[in-house]
């Protein structure tokens, strides 16, 4: 009993009493490489005269450093990174506010604990993997996407053309400078401007909330400008994605215009389906053939960046408007109906889908005194939304069509300091609102009016014991609430935690354990009494009463460095509580499908992955990936897979070249639908000479029926779908990027514009 007060004294007093240093002075200064650029994330040491070590910290995103309460004496600082010469500045303390002039950094190969680091390079630091890209990744790069698949990092999965971020805790989150982006901002992001990439594979303080964090860290630039064009066209099918953007320096403000149209049109999905009705006195059996089917949709978008950054500040507004169409998408099918019903049909269905979205949002990151900080954010959206469904099916016909207004506000404000190397805290509060009304008009008329709010708040503590073992945790709440129209309101309260643990056995190997208890809510197109007739058998309506879903997760992985191979594994348990899935039931000789929340799942997985620089022109990365989830209470199901990719790239002078592979592979989700998916291959080729870069590529060229199967087996419904398509088998792409630069040289912006509109509207498809 002793003991467990002493440590509960001890806790309290880390938390509530942390050292306060009192001190005369303080030293500010900024580093800069050769053209004068800012370096971010340099380290800075703080010395006495006599060689004895006062304290350290790192250059911000802006190049500043600051040591604050040190004692009036002569100092010498050591500034030093992987890729630059150590340099050494003598500091005299003779003023209380002691400014030194700027400290210009000099690029060199260096050694590292005794690894010698040249080019691109791998470098585990505490809490976070330091990625240097070298010159080939770089040159043969033309957006953020590009360069992130080019450094083939362990254990991440980089889809360039969805710009999806996969890891092995699920999709990752894209920040540049310390500040999240979207799809956009990194698609446009110029890779000749990234100095390198941090990645938090167990994100700590301001990525808390991530399941793994990817930080572009760039070059920052004082004047001129630049205008960038950049295309992409399907070859196979119509699908193209244009943007231009220019912007324009001058001192600490920056001015950015996007621009950027999409489109698509095409032959879409051909089903083959084959449903199984069991009602209580009958069966119905249902094959569906697709005849004809049509895709069509285009996008576009504009936006404005303001920024201004100072060693004090980074403040950014944006202003934006978007516009998504997908019209007339139609489809003819044949029905082959047996058991109850034998008969022979064709149905046809078209939707019609369109959204307007005004957007501003507004940011801002401050130091303060005594390595403090706070970070701030404010958006909001306003959405205008319409949709429609028409089904016909000999005499029995459907229509639906909806317009929604959709309102959302998200605010966010986080602070944070840092005692010394080894203490940190860090204080966040949140709320994101959501207000939807939604009108339906057509065989089921109703209206809809929605409002979400989850409000959440958290602290989260670092610790660092010695030099190799970090331990964090990260308590919080979250509080939902959600009304619809004549329902009653839901409010629930649920606790977040989240710890960490991570051992360095060396510089170049580590291990990390990691726990989370965390919630989500549903989604809001789910939370309706709205109701859509697919078909003449099946009904699909909302449900208002989903319950908040619990989760546990706990984590263990391991990474080592092995000279020019660099190794990731991991393994993965989760335990869910109310998962919202699909429901299917008979009622009035309708099939219903409709929500539920009283599921519950475990989940695990495991990873193996492998990267291996060969040569300087050849890398090579091999993935390997198992997972397993039940589901049980209510529902009773299982899915396995086993999965595997590959990835060769090769560079040589102005070109690259690209070969990928990867196996089929099985999931199972939410909506209970088991998929398969094929295995692909593709290549793609580069060619990158001065402000032009051309890229080429085929996915699956040699391979005429790829197939996709989906299938369902429940009491009351079963079916088994085997899905082809133009944009499944043999297809290709080119892609054009040219950048005119004006004035001194400037950092290409960041296209940050969400292109996706949200909504609440149930839809039939």
């Amino acid at each position: 009993m002793k003991y467990t007060v002493v440590f509960l004294v001890y806790l309290l007093s880390i938390f509530l009493f942390p050292q306060i240093l009192y001190a005369q002075c303080s030293i500010t200064g900024k580093v800069t490489d050769l053209e004068g650029q800012s370096l971010s994330y340099i380290s800075v040491q703080l010395f006495r005269v006599d060689s004895s070590f006062v304290t350290g910290t790192t250059t911000d995103t802006l190049g500043y450093y600051q040591f604050t309460k040190v004692s009036p004496s002569p100092y010498f600082i050591v500034f030093s990174s992987i890729g630059y010469k150590k340099q050494i500045v003598n500091a005299n303390t003779t003023e209380k506010k002691n400014e030194l002039p700027p400290v210009i950094m000099e690029t060199d190969n260096i050694e590292l604990n005794e690894v010698v680091v040249k080019g691109a390079s791998v470098i585990r630091q505490k809490d976070r993997l330091l990625i240097l890209p070298d010159k080939q990744q770089v040159k043969q790069a033309g957006t953020g996407y590009d360069l992130l698949y080019n450094l083939m990092i362990p254990g991440m999965e980089v889809d360039r053309i969805k710009g999806k971020v996969k890891t092995f805790g699920g999709e990752a989150t894209l920040y540049i400078d310390g500040r999240k982006a979207d799809y956009r901002e990194v698609q446009s992001l110029r890779p000749r401007d990234i100095e390198k990439v941090e990645y938090f594979d167990t994100p700590s303080g301001r990525y808390a909330d991530d399941v793994a964090a990817i930080n572009y860290i760039t070059r920052q630039y004082k004047s001129g400008g630049y205008v960038a064009i950049d295309g992409r066209q399907a070859m196979g099918y119509l699908n193209g994605d244009y943007n231009i953007v220019s912007k324009l320096s001058h001192g600490n403000m920056n001015y950015t215009l996007f621009a950027g149209y999409s489109m698509n049109k095409y032959k879409g999905d051909i089903n083959d389906n084959h449903e199984y009705f069991i009602f209580p006195k009958y069966a119905i059996d249902r094959k569906t053939n697709t005849l004809d089917n049509k895709v069509k949709s285009d996008n576009q978008y504009v936006q404005l960046n303001i920024a201004n950054q100072n060693k004090k500040r980074n403040l950014l507004a944006k202003i934006s408007f978007v516009r998504n169409d997908a019209p007339d998408n139609f489809s003819r099918e044949l029905l082959e109906y047996g058991g109850g019903h034998t008969m022979n049909k064709e149905s046809s269905k078209t939707t019609n889908q369109s959204g307007n979205m005004p957007t501003i949002d507004l940011y801002g990151y401050f130091n303060l005194k005594n390595n403090q900080y706070i970070e701030s954010s404010l958006a909001g959206t306003y959405a205008n939304n319409s949709y429609s469904y028409n089904y016909l099916e000999d005499k029995y016909t459907t229509l639906t069509h909806t317009k929604e207004d959709i309102y959302t506000v998200r605010a966010d404000i986080k602070y944070g300091i840092r005692w010394k190397e080894r203490n940190a805290l860090s204080l966040r509060i949140g709320h994101y609102h959501t207000i939807s009304s939604s009108h339906y008009d057509g065989n089921n008329s109703s209206w809809q009016h929605l409002w979400t709010g989850q409000t959440l708040f958290y602290a989260e503590y670092n610790r660092m014991f010695k030099k190799n073992l970090t331990f964090s945790v990260s308590p919080g709440l979250s509080s939902l609430q959600y009304r619809l129209h004549n329902e009653k309101r839901i409010s629930q309260i649920s606790p977040r935690l989240k710890t960490n643990l991570t051992y360095r056995i060396s510089s170049l190997h580590q291990i990390v354990f990691n726990g989370v208890l965390g919630n989500t809510q549903p989604q809001i197109s789910q939370l309706s009494n709205a109701v859509q007739e697919i078909d003449s058998l099946i009904i699909k309506r909302g449900n208002p009463n989903l319950d908040n879903t619990i989760f546990g997760d706990v984590n263990f992985n391991y990474s080592g460095q092995f000279k020019n191979l660099n190794l990731y594994v991991a393994l993965h348990y989760e335990r869910v509580e109310h998962v919202n899935t699909d429901e299917f039931f008979i009622k009035d000789g309708r099939l219903i499908n409709t929500f539920r929340s009283d599921v519950s799942a475990h989940h695990h997985e495991g990873m193996l992955s492998a990267t291996w620089k060969v040569s300087e022109n050849f890398r090579l990365k091999m993935d390997g990936y198992w997972s397993i989830t039940s589901l049980f209470k209510g529902i009773s199901d299982k899915s396995s897979s086993l999965s595997g990719l590959i990835q060769m790239d090769y560079y040589w002078k102005n070109l690259s070249c690209s070969l990928y592979g990867k196996t089929s592979s099985k999931s199972f989700s939410a909506d209970l639908i088991h998929r398969y998916e094929p295995a692909k291959y593709g290549l793609t080729a580069r060619w990158s000479c001065g402000n032009w870069l051309v890229e080429a590529g085929a996915e699956s060229p040699f391979t005429k029926h790829r197939q996709w199967k989906q299938s369902v087996t429940l009491d009351a419904y079963n079916y088994t779908n085997y899905v082809t398509g133009r944009i499944y088998q043999q297809t290709g792409f080119l892609k054009v990027i040219y950048t005119h630069n004006f004035g001194k040289k400037t950092a290409r912006d960041d296209n940050n514009t969400n292109r996706h509109i949200n909504s609440a509207i149930l839809k039939a498809y």
